[in-house]
């Protein structure tokens, strides 16, 4: 019996892949392919492998493990899929936990994950902090949470993964080279080919919505006010709005960084990322894109703060 882990990264699209697998539950039994139900899915299908070991309930006999094994019993599988992004930057000791766990079942490993590039990556989880409570500007997060953290060294992170798998084949592949622009075809493609030919794959696409570039910085202000603010603060209401306005479109101008900041990223991990490109043998297509200097645009809409501040009496009029 072969596993197959998914292990993201996040902003790869693995909600849609995970919302995938769950719809098509019954095609891919009836080829011998298990996506299964028994470990603690979310609403969106991932897997909890990850929050299982901070709670110490993959390896009881009597919780999460003795489901899983009762359902490969039931469904008697060749191949079985575990999906969880949360995986990709797992520490060692929760690496180590996870090969016990898999050694006790399968025979075989593959594992496969989905790169963004840094600079392309990261704006999506600044602006997911900002929506939080995150009140340092990019110049601080940058230094105080990007560059300490392993989580955008790929290399390192993968090499985990190859020292505690040694056997697996580990898959390398990048959002910039998706077949059909899709992860889930190319998924399918990867390592489910078998049941390419009985799926029509739709053409839907379940997205992260960006907000726009003055949003952005107004909800960086705004946290700055809440943060120095009694509670319960009076910015609340108005951040909640920009949130809300800005999920029920798609901007043209979408969060960004600037072009020098892009460059100093691409700086900062070019030669993690060519270490990635000769140790998991890439296609040339997935190197380019990985090592290649990002694209520069136009900076016109970054830290334009009169635009900022036009947004900013904007819901301050709708609150009279």
């Amino acid at each position: 019996m072969e596993l197959i882990l998914h292990i993201g990264q996040q902003k790869t699209g693995s909600t849609a892949l995970q919302t995938f697998l769950n719809e098509k539950y019954a095609i891919l039994r009836g080829r011998k392919i298990l996506y299964p139900q028994s470990l603690g899915n979310e609403h969106n299908k991932q897997h909890l492998i990850m929050h299982s070991f901070k709670t110490q309930s993959l390896n009881e006999e009597n919780g999460i493990k003795a489901d899983f094994l009762a359902e490969i019993s039931k469904t008697t599988p060749k191949k079985v899929i575990i999906s969880d992004e949360n995986m990709f930057v797992g520490k060692p000791e929760n690496l180590n936990q996870l090969k016990v766990f898999v050694n006790d079942i399968f025979h075989k490993v593959k594992i496969i994950c989905y790169l963004r590039v840094q600079h392309d990556q990261m704006p999506s989880n600044y602006q997911q902090g900002l929506k939080g409570k995150l009140s340092k500007d990019l110049r601080s997060w940058l230094d105080t949470h990007i560059y300490k953290s392993v989580y955008y060294k790929y290399h390192i992170v993968l090499n985990r993964w190859k020292n505690t798998f040694p056997e697996a084949k580990i898959l390398v592949k990048t959002v910039g080279n998706l077949l059909h622009d899709d992860i889930v075809q190319d998924f399918v493609e990867a390592v489910i080919p078998e049941v390419k030919n009985e799926i029509i794959f739709e053409s839907k696409t379940i997205s992260n919505r960006s907000i726009d570039q003055p949003s952005g910085h107004l909800l960086y202000f705004l946290n700055k006010l809440i943060d120095k603010s009694k509670h319960p603060s009076p910015f609340q209401s108005i951040k909640e709005s920009v949130i809300s306005d800005s999920s029920n479109y798609t901007t043209k101008t979408p969060f960004a960084f600037s072009n020098e900041e892009k460059l100093e990223i691409w700086n900062q991990f070019k030669d993690s990322n060519t270490l990635i490109a000769s140790d998991f043998k890439l296609s040339q297509a997935d190197i380019n894109y990985l090592t290649s200097p990002p694209e520069m645009k136009e900076d016109d809409q970054i830290d334009n703060l009169e635009r900022v501040y036009l947004k900013f009496l904007e819901y301050l009029e709708k609150r009279k």
